[in-house]
């Protein structure tokens, strides 16, 4: 099938057309007008000029020669080779290349829906050096109206090329509509430097290249000498040709604007006599100038004494012209200068007009303003054409990533057979070696290499960022608009807040977002741990420096106040009454001892209440009624009738605590009573004050939720 398809196109040759090799393979019109619009963007447009500017002949090595030429008349400046060309064609070319595909604005490959293959395709991406490839192919889209590249496996490794539209045709379309080439054919002259063993020197040899794409193979033909009148056999080499039986043509065309035929337009279409009259303009005002500066002597003297005399010109030289003569050096009139850079100006800004693109001024940008909103009103013509761009190459991109998708998941999902030497057969899956897959552990900090599996995703999708992404002062700007207009709430997620900050540093955004996420987990479960112990209380497990015996356990047990004691108590009825206190086992303890002690949920078991959901009921009476002193306060002033968080009855001003003036026998309350008579019994210690009984616990009644705010511990 595929040598048919070679034979068929080989011999499409029309009549009387010995002279004409490979006609049926190259158009030659067609390579005529793309080589044209080509020369002006490799600035060659003027090397088959053979006179120079200053009217000299040009050799074949391109040196023009010393003396001027006998033409016998004037020599038109378009037919001379400009001394100093202005190469508009290339700056065109560049900046519309460098805002569609330049610095931070390749389009993110995206894959919806399927990671797996939105990871695959970014990796074939990184590793075919796709961002280059389409600059290099964009360049010669801009510069010819069609971008072609190719792409292969070679040894596993996928490989993209460019190819120059000028010696590529389209013999068959898979779909015309969409730009899908069914066999499609390069073919071109070079020259190699070879030894001539008649003329005994070296001397170039032009031999014919040919390359094929077809559905199903990839032929890369011998070279073929060039020779005039001679029809060229051209035959495969199958070292380098690879018959893959993929049913895809591995090559992509993607013109440069829409147009009704196969080729697209150039950047600069149409503006071919413009850039040759800006060639002219400028080397008419380079060589003025240079003759400005180097102006002739004139001498108003005697000739026949002028022959006799000589001249001699110089700082340190003198001239002697008489009485009645003079001597000027006779200059160029500098506003002819000024005229002809006012009218190169004004003819380069119509170019840049026609072709759409904006050239500002470095200075004039940084001296205004440099916001987002005024660099695109700036940029406005010329982002109409970008967007355009956008439309033709962004497809294009997918058209040569979706098929290299598709082969590297039917390679990875078949196997081969291998036979060896001694018969052995050995069964080896396919793969395409790309680098792997790092994903970095962030509780350990330890990186793991993951083989990147191609997935089930078909179809790939270019993102294309902004063409001026907003600056941080704008970004600060809109935040506090909309802070504002929200009355201070908040109104972006944590996550999107992460993302976009990772995006100004030029990282992942998800990716950081779920290592955040994964360290958040993380720091929690070893904070729950480090709190919780095999029963679930707060506060840890606690060990014991002596085990007790099996069976046994501990329990808390409140001991009654201790009666006080007076001050002239010997120490005799102190250890006396410690060691009653003590007989029983028991330790006194403070009711504020006890209130640091004893738990919510213990005073509520006490009290045959259920205990208190959530960690508030492992809080101790004095950490719980620090923690809610404010609603306890106000819900018993509530039920005393007064608002507000002071103790109800205390008198303004009077000291904590205090509900009116000093009653008679306390401390303060009146003078001191005389000393008691001589003789009199010495008054009695105070009596012990025996314990109150513990109150009646309540019925058992069903559970209260806790009040909002902590509320009342005990319901």
């Amino acid at each position: 099938m595929v040598m048919k398809n070679l034979q068929q196109v080989g011999e499409t040759y029309g009549k009387n057309e010995s002279d004409r090799t490979v006609a049926s393979i190259i158009s030659e019109a067609r390579f005529a007008r793309l080589d044209r619009s080509q020369s002006f963007f490799e600035c060659t447009q003027h090397d088959h000029k053979r006179v120079a500017w200053d009217g000299a002949l040009i050799g074949g090595d391109g040196i023009a020669g010393a003396t001027q030429p006998l033409l016998g008349g004037y020599v038109p400046l378009r037919q001379r080779r400009p001394s100093s060309p202005y190469r508009l064609a290339k700056v065109i070319v560049a900046a519309f290349t460098e805002r569609l595909l330049g610095d931070e604005r390749f389009p993110e490959l995206l894959v919806a829906g399927d990671d797996k293959s939105q990871d695959y395709v970014q990796a074939l991406s990184k590793a075919c050096e796709l961002p280059s490839r389409m600059v290099h192919a964009r360049d010669l889209g801009g510069a010819t109206g069609t971008a072609c590249l190719s792409w292969a496996y070679v040894d596993g490794r996928p490989s993209v090329q460019v190819h120059n539209a000028k010696n590529v045709t389209v013999h068959a379309w898979e779909d015309r509509g969409h730009y899908v080439p069914r066999h499609v054919t390069e073919a071109y002259k070079y020259e190699v430097q070879e030894y001539d063993h008649e003329k005994r020197k070296v001397v170039g040899v032009e031999y014919w290249y040919r390359r094929d794409w077809t559905r199903d193979a990839e032929i890369v033909f011998q070279p073929v000498r060039v020779r005039s009148g001679v029809r060229p056999l051209f035959v495969p080499d199958l070292g380098q040709s690879c018959l893959h039986n993929d049913g895809i043509c591995h090559f992509v065309w993607i013109p440069n604007t829409p147009s009704e035929g196969v080729d697209g337009k150039s950047d600069y279409d149409g503006l071919h006599d413009n850039f040759d009259t800006l060639d002219i303009l400028a080397s008419v005002l380079a060589r003025g100038g240079i003759l400005n500066l180097d102006p002739t002597l004139v001498l108003k003297m005697d000739p026949d004494l002028l022959n006799m005399a000589g001249v001699q010109k110089g700082s340190d030289q003198s001239l002697a012209v008489g009485e009645e003569g003079d001597a000027k050096y006779l200059e160029l009139a500098g506003t002819s200068i000024k005229a002809g850079i006012d009218l190169f100006n004004q003819k380069r800004a119509t170019t840049l007009e026609v072709a759409q693109c904006v050239l500002p001024d470095p200075d004039k940008v940084a001296a205004g303003s440099v916001s987002s909103v005024a660099l695109k009103v700036v940029y406005a013509p010329m982002l109409g054409r970008v967007g355009v761009l956008r439309g033709q190459y962004g497809p294009g991109i997918r058209r040569l990533l979706e098929p290299m998708l598709t082969v590297a998941r039917q390679a990875s999902r078949s196997t081969v057979i291998y036979f060896g030497e001694d018969g052995s057969q050995s069964e080896e899956r396919l793969v395409v070696d790309l680098p792997p897959k790092v994903d970095e552990d962030p509780q350990t900090g330890k990186s793991t290499a993951v083989e990147l599996d191609p997935g089930d995703g078909t179809i790939v999708d270019t993102a294309w960022g902004p063409h001026f992404p907003p600056t941080p002062a704008e970004q600060q700007a809109v935040l506090t608009t909309l802070s504002t207009a929200v009355g201070g709430a908040a109104f972006m997620s944590t996550q999107s807040a992460c993302e976009i900050a990772m995006e100004m540093f030029g990282r992942d955004g998800g990716s950081e977002w779920r290592q955040f996420m994964s360290q958040l987990a993380g720091a929690k479960q070893e904070q729950n741990q480090m709190f919780a112990d095999t029963s679930g209380a707060m506060g840890g497990a606690v060990a014991h420096t002596m085990e007790l015996p099996s069976g046994a356990k501990i329990q808390r047990k409140y001991a009654p106040p201790v009666a006080p004691s007076s001050s002239s108590s010997s120490s005799s009825d102190s250890e006396s009454q410690d060691e009653d206190a003590n007989a029983g086992g028991h330790v006194a303890v403070t009711p504020a001892a006890a209130s640091a002690i004893v738990t919510v949920n213990e005073a509520r078991e006490s009290m045959g209440l259920p205990s208190m959901d959530g960690p508030d009921g492992q809080l101790s009476l004095a950490a719980f009624q620090s923690k809610y002193a404010v609603p306890i306060a106000k819900a018993a002033n509530a039920a005393l009738g007064k608002v507000g968080t002071s103790p109800a009855g205390a008198a303004p001003g009077g000291p904590p605590g205090a509900s009116g003036p000093p009653k008679p026998g306390l401390p303060g309350a009146g003078p001191p009573k005389p000393p008691a008579p001589p003789g009199a019994p010495p008054p009695h210690p105070a009596a012990a004050v025996p314990p109150k009984p513990p109150p009646v616990p309540p019925r058992p009644g069903p559970p209260m939720p806790p009040k909002p705010g902590g509320g009342n511990p005990f319901g």
